[in-house]
């Protein structure tokens, strides 16, 4: 005979719905293996979760390393153009100080040119022309400038500008206008 129960179970009273009883062996087996496989779901989100965690981490790590690294990067650029220009400065300073040295020889060998009794006053430099000014004590001091002038192989052509007599001194005064070749 088979005998019907009429009193409300506690999980019917609690919850509303009455469960079936855990203590026949098929629900309890299919219990046990719900309880597995969740117990295996919960096990690979940790492991996940504990995977995205260090790859955020690592993300975060290298994304400041590029930063530092982009900072380290522009300050070597900036030192490149640094060096660079001052590569260009140290060029162009050479090259001043050489066309000093190299102006200053062609002037002396100018005024090495003169004669004794011709001498400069005035000396103008432009980049294809020199031009002269001086006095000389007769004419034939001019004609040997002029002379020691053209031979100079520096010298592109020799003009004579302008030659008057100074009569208050009794002295030649003279413009003498020279090409350069350099």
């Amino acid at each position: 005979m088979k005998r019907f129960n009429y009193l409300r179970s506690r999980t019917e009273r609690a919850l509303g719905i009455a469960l079936p009883s855990i203590s026949d062996g098929e629900t309890r087996r299919g219990f046990w293996w719900y309880a597995a496989a969740i117990a295996i779901v919960c096990v690979v989100l940790m492991v996940e979760e504990t995977r995205y965690r260090r790859l955020a981490h690592d993300g975060a790590s290298l994304a400041t390393r590029l930063a530092l690294t982009r900072v380290a990067a522009e300050r070597v650029r900036e030192t490149e153009r640094d060096t660079v220009r001052m590569r260009r400065i140290a060029t162009s300073i050479a090259r001043v100080r050489a066309s000093g040295r190299l102006l200053a020889n062609e002037l002396a060998t100018i005024g090495n040119t003169l004669p004794d009794d011709a001498w400069l006053t005035s000396v103008r430099i432009a980049p294809g022309a020199i031009s002269l000014e001086g006095r000389s004590r007769h004419v034939p001091g001019v004609a040997a400038s002029l002379a020691g002038l053209t031979r100079l192989a520096d010298v592109g052509p020799v003009r004579l500008l302008a030659m008057r007599l100074d009569a208050a001194r009794s002295e030649m005064t003279y413009s003498i206008a020279l090409g350069r070749h350099r």
